[in-house]
């Protein structure tokens, strides 16, 4: 069951979109036709319809005549067919074919897998597929299961299980053999939701909004106790919510129903991590890798136990680790980026560069331009260091770490007026220490700025009263300027200071 993000502001048309639109519309025409047929279940698509668009009613109400439409719609075709009267295993041959020759109904990942959006552009997942699937049979007679296991949902009738996605039809034995961890296996209605709030939960998710991907987690294993793939997701969502310790009990949950899954020891992994345990992070990051993942999860794992290793300082480790993520996908900006860390801890700069550089060229984002610039500043590289801040601060916020890493490089060249002007505005971004009035001590002083050069002398004094070089500071601008009285009261806490420190 994946969900991967769509394009929700390029909306496309899918090869059965009229089909499916033309059955909600017949489904919704006048009301003496309707009344001609309906549906006699209330279908769990148009639930699980509900359930995604709670916030939405008027579209999950549109939505949920148009999938009524269609269930309708492939009902009476398998009727005409004489489907109905077939025997399980040739029903479910035809209403696939069905499905896919008339309605054009085809494999995908619609926008976090939402039905809603399998409506409008016919990419049908395990999910909802299996949904319309169950619903047709219901309607036909046909006692039908959704049987929910690790990252699949499929159906299954007393003899057979079928994965709609693929067209596999195979006996129920084979089934248990393939399948031996179960997680839901009905033909109730409301327990059948599960699904449908654990995928909500994940739209939730991936949005950012983990308070309430944690509500509809817990509604889906409320429903379904044995759903490890739910476990799973709470433990991320409490993890994204900086609740390990939570997250650590889901995790141990999921264990306990199903030990034999990749993405549990790969979330394990992170949150052990989290938690300072290291050593047990990599052991779990490890038994994901053998599980023999796709490349981009094996790339992910790979690259998790590289930051293992960088936090332990075993930077050799890490960077085999990174460029082993990198060999499964080219294509992981992080790996990229976490290797050119390695090496600028390791102090092997160019190599850092030209990490940096190559995460860039995949995701050009701020924290990486802001990364090379740091890395170009160690190497003296200041024009290069500065265009990359200029880059970085083009690609977001106006960051007042980044503005204190430009001034930096700006004051290493004399370049005075452009270090005040980067360090004023991150000071007045919030990055307000005694380091960075230092600096603009230094700078105003360079150019002849007595006056600013002792405010922010004093600003040193307000934040920590006990700044002997800051006190120090101001009692000589002062002579300077001629204000002898204040000299002397700087003087006087100076010594005050120094004679209670002996």
């Amino acid at each position: 069951m994946s969900h991967k993000h769509g394009e929700p502001h390029k909306k496309r048309q899918g090869p059965g979109q009229d089909a499916i639109k033309r059955a909600g519309d017949e489904a919704k025409a006048k009301p003496e036709l309707a009344a001609e047929r309906t549906l006699k279940h209330e279908p769990i698509g148009t639930g699980r319809i509900f359930i995604e668009l709670e916030e939405e009613p008027g579209k999950a109400m549109e939505d949920s005549r148009k999938y009524s439409g269609l269930a309708l719609e492939i009902v009476k075709a398998l009727e005409k067919e004489g489907i109905d009267k077939l025997e399980e295993k040739r029903f479910m041959m035809h209403a696939l074919a069905l499905m896919k020759r008339r309605f054009q109904i085809i494999y995908g990942d619609p926008e976090f897998g939402l039905l809603s959006k399998s409506l409008e552009t016919s990419k049908w997942d395990c999910d909802n597929s299996s949904f319309l699937m169950f619903d047709v049979a219901r309607e036909l007679g046909i006692k039908m299961n959704v049987v929910v296991v690790q990252e699949h949902v499929f159906v299954r009738t007393e003899n057979f299980f079928f994965q709609t996605t693929t067209g596999s039809i195979r006996s129920i034995s084979e089934m248990k053999d393939r399948f031996p961890r179960i997680y839901l296996d009905t033909s109730d209605p409301e327990k059948i939701q599960a699904v449908s709030y654990n995928n909500k939960g994940v739209m939730q998710a991936e949005k950012g909004d983990f308070e309430k991907a944690v509500s509809s987690f817990t509604t889906a294993i409320v429903i379904a106790p044995n759903y490890a793939t739910a476990y799973i997701n709470l433990g991320v969502a409490h993890h994204s919510l900086g609740r390990y310790e939570l997250a650590s009990v889901d995790y141990e949950k999921a264990f306990e129903i199903d030990p034999g899954s990749c993405s549990l020891y790969l979330n394990r992994g992170n949150n052990r991590l989290k938690q300072g345990d290291r050593n047990g992070a990599i052991d779990d990051f490890s038994k994901a890798v053998e599980f023999k993942p796709r490349k981009p999860t094996l790339a992910m794992i790979y690259r998790s136990r590289g930051n293992a290793y960088f936090e332990k300082g075993d930077y050799a480790m890490a960077m085999a680790d990174y460029n082993r993520a990198i060999r499964a996908n080219p294509k992981d900006d992080l790996a990229h980026k976490n290797l050119g860390l390695a090496h600028v801890k390791t102090g092997t700069y160019w190599k850092a560069i030209e990490c940096f550089k190559n995460a860039i060229a995949i995701n050009p984002d701020q924290d990486t331009y802001y990364s090379l610039g740091l890395v170009y500043s160690r190497a003296d590289d200041y024009d290069n260091a500065i265009k990359s801040y200029e880059q970085a601060l083009g690609l977001g916020p106006r960051k007042p770490e980044i503005l204190y890493a430009m001034g930096g490089v700006h004051m290493k060249k004399a370049e005075y007026a452009k270090a005040i002007e980067n360090f004023k505005e991150a000071t007045e971004l919030g990055l307000r220490n005694e380091i960075i009035f230092s600096h603009l001590v230094t700078c105003h002083y360079e150019i002849g700025d007595l006056e600013e050069a002792l405010r922010n002398s004093e600003e040193i004094v307000n934040i920590n009263p006990q700044n002997e070089e800051a006190l120090e500071n101001i009692a000589l601008l002062c002579r300077e300027l001629g204000r002898i009285e204040k000299a002397e009261d700087a003087e006087g806490r100076l010594q005050a200071i120094r004679e209670k420190g002996t």
